[in-house]
């Protein structure tokens, strides 16, 4: 369907318009949105690693008094008062812990101070069956237990060494931290939490979810084994998207992590791109409406001169069109309006000449000696010439408005038609036309369609030329040719056999030399015996007599053997010969015949190959027919014989000895198991030859018709 100018010209100002604007638009939507979620995550990062901080400061600091205690009770021989002043001094100095107390090697609390506000009262008791009282002892290092509660308060408690026989064992309150995680919020869903080096939650916004393993949270997985700050996106078991960062506390192997649900977190984002799109829609609109009046304008002046034209087209050369505009579509008109001057003055004089042409055409169409069919699209006669009206025998001078079906062999109107159909094909056809009934005419037929100069079909031109003549000679060389190889094959066979009697001295010894003459005899005699057999096998392949006997081959094995008995030459040459086959295959085929195709194949690619060169055979499996190429590195064929070179007799000018049938036998040979052969060559790159078989049951195909 073609399509006006005026849509044509809105769609593509509207195209070019609007889509840089949608995909600038749209690419900055992306980078935006990337820049934002990007923000969004660093904040979430930022405030896990704030928090993480925070712990760890927190613990260093007490880690750092308590440093400085025993540094001072291990250096100064101190009185147990004097201690207990210290431990008073370090509770007050530090609010955060519960109590502190030295511990003697046998778990027994000897001295303890404690944080009334903290813990109401207190006793002496015994650590001797905590596991991390024995690792301290075992060790003689810090001991830092994982996080407890003790009165709803998050505790840790920390063995410290002191000396050789005591330990000073320090409960903390991790109140203030809780509150400060439990505070931290994002948005209405984000929240912190915190986990220890197993993967348990030990601080949460709810309670239920404390001491719990969370190891099924990607983000916890994570923060247990990294060392750096990081953020992700990860769906919970609800299926909902959540987006979080973790940080990690360095200084006792712990976990803070924040979470928010994705939806919530990424609203900024969201409505930032609705709201481009928006307006990018806006924006293209506004650009649509600016293009289609532009065109508009331009369009305008373009139709008018098109409607001119097809006035013109029809034959009425006084069509003036008129511009209303003073650029160059103004011009254009004038220059219009000047053409269609020129043509009525042009269309005035030509009548005359193309009456002229007419006799010219009419004096060259009668005046051939072929025969001219001129017909119309539905087989109506146009034109013919004396020969055609002979041959076809119709009514002298009465054959206008006559249908050209009537009088031409069925065969031809076929042809005729289907031509009609097709435009863009031609006809080459060789039809015989009985004369008597022992008297034939052959015809060579060539139908193609003839256009006028303006490109329009105008009718359906067939030639027939006579090639009788030619035909007559083919048929008397075929006849001559396979009578003297019938003649000669006879003599011949007893020429070989008395070749071979002497040859094994039955008829006296023989010399060298002798032998070195029959020899040479042996060898003529075989070859004049191989042309004669070709001749009489194409003969009888051309003439449907050769018959198939067909039988289950392998096709692997039978490949086996002709590379067998072509062996010496190979090595002869020093060739490098590779077969590829998936399989064993199996078709049914004559297995005579298929031998012969091989051998003549091969031959000819072990004739051709130079020395040291390479020749490889593909036999490949295909579903409904098996495919083989066998592929050299020789000279290459030219490419004007890459066509004919299946024909008879047809051999290179570069070839020495061989009869030229030997590919035509080959052909024979596939078309008559229901396949193809061709060959793809360049010069200088070597030669490949291709044939397929079908692998279904075998079809008997008819030798094709000698013509």
């Amino acid at each position: 369907m073609r399509i006006k100018i005026f849509p044509k010209f809105v769609a593509v100002m509207i195209l070019i318009s609007v889509i840089p604007l949608a995909l600038i638009g749209l690419r900055m939507i992306e980078l935006n949105r990337i820049s934002l979620e990007g923000a969004i995550l660093e904040l979430q990062i930022n405030s896990a690693s704030s928090l993480a901080e925070k712990i760890d400061d927190y613990i260093s600091n007490l880690n750092r008094e308590l440093i400085r205690v025993i540094g001072s009770l291990e250096t100064h021989a101190l009185t147990w008062t004097e201690r207990q002043y210290e431990l008073q001094s370090v509770l007050d100095a530090n609010p955060e812990i519960i109590n502190i107390s030295f511990v003697d090697q046998e778990g027994n609390e000897v001295l303890k101070a404690y944080n009334p506000d903290l813990e109401k009262e207190t006793e002496l008791i015994n650590h001797r069956e905590e596991l991390l009282f024995q690792k301290a002892k075992t060790e003689r290092k810090t001991q830092i237990s994982s996080l407890f509660c003790k009165d709803e308060l998050p505790c840790i408690q920390v063995f410290y060494p002191l000396g050789k026989e005591y330990f000073l064992l320090t409960n903390f309150s991790l109140a203030k931290l809780q509150q400060k995680i439990l505070t931290t919020h994002i948005g209405k869903t984000g929240y912190a939490y915190l986990v220890n080096k197993e993967g348990k939650i030990i601080i949460h916004p709810e309670k239920e979810k404390l001491f719990l393993s969370a190891r099924d949270i990607p983000l916890v997985n994570e923060v247990i084994t990294a060392q750096v700050d990081c953020s992700r996106e990860f769906k919970d078991k609800t299926g909902e998207e959540i987006i979080g960062a973790y940080s990690p506390v360095k200084n006792l192997a712990w976990g803070v992590i924040i979470q928010q649900k994705k939806k919530e977190a990424y609203y900024p984002v969201y409505q930032m791109q609705r709201q481009a799109r928006f307006w990018i829609l806006i924006s293209a609109l506004a650009s649509a409406i600016v293009a289609f009046l532009l065109a508009s304008n331009l369009t305008r002046p373009i139709i008018t001169l098109i409607k001119g034209a097809e006035k013109v087209a029809g034959g009425n050369f006084e069509t003036k069109v008129k511009v209303p505009s003073h650029d160059e579509l103004r011009q254009l008109a004038d220059t219009f309006n000047f053409m269609t001057a020129k043509l009525k003055e042009y269309a005035d004089i030509q009548v005359d000449k193309m009456l002229l042409e007419k006799t010219k055409t009419e004096a060259i169409v009668f005046s051939i000696a072929d025969a001219v069919i001129l017909t119309d699209h539905s087989g109506k006669i146009l034109l013919v010439n004396p020969q055609a009206e002979k041959i076809f025998h119709l009514p002298e001078g009465k054959w206008e408005e006559q249908m050209v079906w009537d009088y031409l062999p069925p065969v031809l109107g076929e042809e005729i038609l289907d031509l009609i159909a097709h435009p863009d094909r031609s006809f080459l056809k060789e039809v015989i036309l009985p004369l008597t009934e022992e008297q034939k005419k052959y015809f060579e037929v060539r139908g193609t369609l003839i256009f006028t100069p303006k490109g329009e079909e105008f009718g359906l031109l067939s030639v027939f030329h006579d090639v009788t003549l030619e035909k007559e000679i083919d048929q008397m060389k075929e006849d001559f040719v396979n009578s003297i190889t019938h003649d000669l094959r006879n003599p011949l066979t007893s020429i070989r056999v008395l070749i071979k009697f002497l040859s094994e001295g039955k008829s006296g010894h023989l010399n060298e030399k002798q032998r070195k003459m029959l020899g040479t005899m042996e060898v003529a005699s075989y070859q004049l015996l191989t042309l004669i057999n070709n001749i009489l096998d194409v003969a009888k392949m051309e003439s449907g007599e050769m018959h198939l006997e067909l039988a289950q081959v392998n096709l692997t094995d039978l490949v086996g053997r002709v590379l067998t008995i072509q062996e010496p030459l190979v090595k002869r040459k020093n060739l490098l010969l590779e077969l590829f086959s998936s399989k064993e295959l199996e078709l049914n085929a004559d297995p005579q015949l298929l031998e012969r195709l091989f051998a003549n194949l091969l031959g000819n690619a072990i004739k051709f190959t130079p020395e040291n060169g390479k020749i490889k055979i593909v036999i490949e499996d295909l579903p409904e027919k098996v495919k083989v190429e066998i592929s050299d590195t020789g000279p290459g064929i030219p490419e004007e014989y890459l066509e004919k070179i299946f024909d008879k007799f047809q051999q290179l000018q570069r070839t020495k000895g061989g009869t030229g049938l030997g590919l035509t036998i080959c052909k024979y040979i596939v078309e008559a198991h229901g396949g193809k052969i061709w060959v793809e060559s360049k010069l200088g790159e070597g030669s490949k030859f291709i044939f397929w078989l079908p692998k279904t049951e075998m079809q008997i195909y008819p030798a094709p018709n000698k013509s």
